[in-house]
Formats: C-alpha cells, sequence, structure tokens
C-alpha cells in the first residue's frame, strides 16, 4: 500500500494534480464471505503484483558503509541472511540456483535444490537448535515471505516457457486481447497462459469442478459431507509448542500436525471402510478466515451401504449430547467443540444472528425420530432427554 501511495504523489506531482486518497477497504456484511473481516488470529501477508498475482522478484535495497545503494535480487543467497539476521547470525548462505541436491537424492532430471524444497528443509524439526521457530511474529513474517517467493518464481518460470506450454494454440484469444486493445486505442499487453497445472487457477479449478460435476453426473447426490477441522488443543500441538507460544505462532507445527491426522482419518475411510465401502470422493482443504485449516469432503458409498434409512443415518450421525456417564470422553468433546451457541435470546450479540434470528435455524425443535429426506439434509434425531451442558453460564440442551 505504501508504494501505491508513493507511486500515486509522485505521479499527481508530475501532473500538477490533486492527490487521490489511497485506502485499503475491509468490507464487512453479511453477504461478503469473502471480504469479510478475520474471525480469529491468522499469518498473512499482503503484496503489489500484477492481477493479484505475488511479485515475480523483489529487490531489496541495501545502504553499504561509505558505499552508493546497492540493489539485491529476491533470488539471492544473502537475502535472507540480511533480512533476518537474528535468524542467521553467522551470515549463512541460503538457496541460490545452483545449490545442488546430496549425491543420493540427485535424479538425471532434478538435481538442483527448489526454493520449495529448501524452505521445507529449512522449517524441517530436528534435534539441533533452530532460532526460526522462536521469532513467534517474525517467524510468521519469514513464512509468508517464503511462500511468495515460491509463488512468484512457480509464476515466473510460466512467464517465461510459454513455448513448453504450447501458449501458441490459443491464437483466438490473442486475437480478442489485440482487437479490445485497438478498441479502447491502448497498446497490448503480453498475454501469458496461465495452465492448470497452477494449483490455484482459474483453469485448475474450472477443471476441478467439471470433474466434480462429472462424478455427480454418475453417481448422483453425495451421501455424507464432512468436515474435518484442526483443533489447536491437539496434544501433538500443545505437547511441541516452545514456552510461551501459542499455536499461531508456529504456522508450520499446525500444518504438519492438521496434515498427519487427516491422512490418518482418510484412510479410516477410504482404505479400511469405516464408514463403509467408498467409490467416489471429493475433498477440498480451506483455512478462510479462522486461521486454522479444515477439509470438506463429500463422498459416495456403494448401493449397499448408502444413508437411505433413519436407522442407517443413527448409525454414524448423532445430533444429541452424549450420555456422561457411559462415554465422558466424547462428553467433553462434544462440549467443547461441537455445541452451537448459545445464541438467539441467550445471546442475541451472537456471529451467526442475522436481524434476530439465527442464520444456522438453532435452537432446533425436538425430534422422536430421524426423520430422511430425498431432496435435502435429514432431520436428525433430538430426544427430549434431560442431558444438558452449561455453556458460557447457560444450560443447553439436545435442540
Amino acid at each position: 500500500m505504501a508504494k501505491i501511495e508513493d507511486e500515486e504523489v509522485r505521479q499527481t506531482a508530475l501532473e500538477g494534480r490533486p492527490t487521490s486518497i489511497v485506502k485499503m477497504s475491509l468490507l464487512e456484511g453479511g453477504d461478503r464471505r469473502r471480504y469479510n473481516l478475520p474471525s480469529h488470529e491468522e499469518v498473512a501477508i499482503v503484496f503489489v503484483g500484477d492481477d493479484g498475482a505475488p511479485p515475480p522478484s523483489r529487490e531489496v535495497v541495501i545502504y553499504p558503509r561509505g558505499q552508493a545503494l546497492k540493489t539485491i535480487s529476491s533470488m539471492s543467497a544473502n537475502l535472507d541472511s540480511m533480512i533476518y539476521p537474528i535468524f542467521f547470525p553467522r551470515g549463512d548462505a541460503g538457496r541460490h540456483e545452483q545449490l545442488e541436491h546430496h549425491p543420493d537424492r540427485a535424479t538425471r532430471v532434478r538435481n538442483r535444490v527448489t526454493l520449495s524444497q529448501y524452505y521445507n528443509y529449512r522449517l524441517s524439526v530436528r534435534e539441533t537448535f533452530n532460532p526460526i521457530f522462536y521469532g513467534k511474529k517474525l517467524f510468521q513474517q519469514y513464512a509468508v515471505d517464503a511462500y511468495v517467493k515460491i509463488e512468484g518464481q512457480r509464476l515466473a518460470f510460466i512467464r517465461n516457457n510459454q513455448n513448453r506450454l504450447r501458449s501458441e494454440q490459443y491464437d483466438t484469444l490473442y486475437e480478442h486481447v489485440n482487437n479490445a486493445a485497438n478498441n479502447l486505442n491502448v497498446r497490448p499487453g503480453r498475454v501469458v497462459i496461465l495452465p492448470s497445472s497452477y494449483v490455484g487457477s482459474p483453469r485448475a479449478l474450472k477443471e476441478n469442478f467439471e470433474d466434480a460435476m462429472a462424478i455427480i453426473k454418475r453417481y448422483g447426490k453425495p451421501d455424507l459431507f464432512i468436515t474435518f477441522t484442526c483443533n489447536p488443543k491437539w496434544k501433538e500441538i500443545t505437547e511441541n509448542l516452545n514456552p510461551g507460544e501459542s499455536p499461531s505462532d508456529r504456522p508450520d507445527l499446525v500444518c504438519r500436525v492438521f496434515k498427519m491426522k487427516l491422512k490418518c482419518f482418510l484412510d479410516d475411510i477410504f482404505k479400511h471402510g469405516v464408514l463403509g465401502k467408498v467409490i467416489s470422493h471429493v475433498q477440498v482443504i480451506e483455512f478462510q478466515k479462522r486461521g486454522l485449516p479444515h477439509v470438506h469432503i463429500l463422498m459416495h458409498f456403494v448401493n449397499d451401504d448408502k444413508l437411505e434409512t433413519a436407522e442407517g443415518i443413527d448409525s454414524l450421525i448423532s445430533a444429541e449430547i452424549p450420555d456422561q456417564t457411559v462415554d465422558p470422553e466424547l462428553f467433553e468433546i462434544i462440549k467443547t467443540c461441537m455445541i452451537h451457541g448459545p445464541c438467539g435470546i441467550l445471546n442475541p450479540n451472537s456471529s451467526c444472528i442475522k436481524d434476530g434470528i439465527c442464520t444456522k435455524k438453532f435452537p432446533k425443535e425436538f425430534n422422536p425420530h430421524t426423520v430422511a429426506t430425498f431432496n435435502g439434509y435429514p432431520h436428525y434425531r433430538r430426544l427430549d432427554n434431560g442431558r444438558v451442558v452449561v455453556i458460557k453460564g447457560n444450560q443447553v440442551d439436545n435442540r
């Protein structure tokens, strides 16, 4: 933002016009989910780039003692040591383009270390002391800085290797861009094709969407929608934090534990069939605005394992508070992680309240039996059995 503001001030001075006001607007609103303010701590970076892409290169200006200023490329092996001297007090050289793999890991095709591999190495936990993990906010900056460098280099490779991507096949697109530029009497820019192999690109999203729709067309609506969420209180996270640290200080640890637990969870479902035999699934990992990762999974079962009856649904899904005497561990998990609210008259200022009504439609009605619906969500069993938990000083029951 400072760069944009400085450029605006310089340009207006040259043109002799009043300086425009440059602001960063964080829009709030129930329907602007993409631009809602974060509700929890998260690690992020703000950068300036074309079309929202990370910049392919970022030169750093230094002022050596007694010399004129110099610029250092973002690919320089000395850059990390100069920006993060507390992490590299001896001025250790970082990754450079000629850095080779260990002979045991080198292949004929890949014998040099990529940026991604280098930072994976830097962020690996070992028995030796690593000051990076004690940096807290500086470590967070180091992590997002590394991410932008990696993504910027990947985009630069795509930009500089359009011939290898067969971009000449997009002649119609080039013609359209040139015609549009001529109509506006402007000079057309360079057209760069972003292939579907780049994760997160519009083409990748479109192909994934089409694949998902093909699965739906073949097997019908999914049988289960599962959300698996990272819990910062997992012992694998809390037991590996350094004294005085919080999970937000160690995004590497949080993501590593989440990935390992997710792998075990998916193995139970797809390899061991604990919920039934799965014939297809679609999944996506998100961070959204809540800081911690979570995954959404849609899946189809074979016909014999489909949840088409109330009994079948009740065998896998429960919307009720468990019996504390029978399973105290499950009771504590449900009480801590799975209770909505309270909201409504008990808490009218809850984030889920809009126009005085809970957007998640809580509280529900007591329901003696699960009702399976053909189109839509089932109405789960919610017995009026007197079981309650106390949340924020309020009693919450199965509704």
